[in-house]
């Protein structure tokens, strides 16, 4: 704001989406308190939302979820689950197996309808939030694009043979699942 909305080294123009993701960004991490308060939780789904709202937005612009963060999330999620207590390592490789296979079975039946990117995301997912919330997280996935979709065919912004990045609705339900985790008693 003191910079007139300009970088200060080289003073272009800053787009807009920047101070929106870090408000967003406090915004999540403020409500990631609320729910944990300050404990191993809050520190490992901090971790989490913080890949998670990367991805997102790389998504977003290039249709495109890099392998070195959705791999090392993936990682990280199987060590997390070892020596926390979070989730069960059990749970955590089952969501992964259960998260990736499931996108990998419709890309599989829609003939790439579904990218490999979304698919080890799904799996990234699975290993920090386990299979039952894996599942209700691609539900609700599907939900919000489902949604946005129909709304931008609507405004004719979109055909119906057009292509929408999948992986910010993976996270989106996501960070709704681990910020109000009791959304899994009522979907499931």
């Amino acid at each position: 704001m003191i910079q007139g909305g300009k970088c200060r080294h080289c003073n272009t123009k800053i787009s807009f989406e920047y101070p929106l993701i870090e408000l967003f960004t406090g915004i999540i991490f403020s409500l990631l308190y609320l729910q944990y308060d300050l404990s191993i939780n809050f520190g490992i789904y901090i971790l989490f939302a913080s890949f998670l709202i990367v991805i997102a937005m790389i998504d977003f612009h290039y249709q495109i979820i890099p392998d070195k963060l959705s791999l090392s999330g993936l990682v990280i999620g199987i060590i997390l689950a070892v020596f926390f207590s979070h989730i069960n390592i059990f749970q955590a490789l089952l969501g992964l197996v259960v998260g990736g296979g499931s996108l990998l079975l419709i890309a599989f039946l829609s003939k790439g309808g579904m990218g490999g990117g979304d698919i080890k995301l799904a799996a990234l997912l699975g290993s920090f939030i386990g299979v039952k919330a894996v599942l209700i997280n691609i539900f609700l996935a599907a939900l919000f694009g489902s949604i946005v979709g129909i709304a931008l065919m609507i405004a004719g912004q979109k055909k119906m043979k057009s292509k929408l990045p999948f992986g910010p609705f993976l996270v989106l339900g996501a960070l709704l699942i681990i910020i109000w985790p009791e959304i899994l008693n009522y979907l499931f």
